[in-house]
């Protein structure tokens, strides 16, 4: 993507904002409460992806001191 494209591309975004127009939309009481489970999900997830590629780095490490 050349610099003009990029230029002509980051103007249309700025315009498309511009002219945006307020949505109106509902807003459900319960979605503070999804909103939390949302982020809970997402730290618990998080730690438990980390705590997996901790165990499969300490037993690649492990694998290889014993050769």
């Amino acid at each position: 993507m050349n610099i003009s494209s990029l230029r002509l591309a980051i103007l249309a975004l700025v315009v498309w904002d511009l002219t945006a127009r307020p949505a109106h939309a509902y807003l459900d009481p319960g979605i503070g409460s999804h909103a939390f489970q949302v982020a809970l999900a997402g730290l618990f997830g998080g730690i438990f992806a980390l705590k997996a590629m901790i165990q499969g780095l300490v037993f690649r490490l492990r694998t290889w001191r014993q050769k």
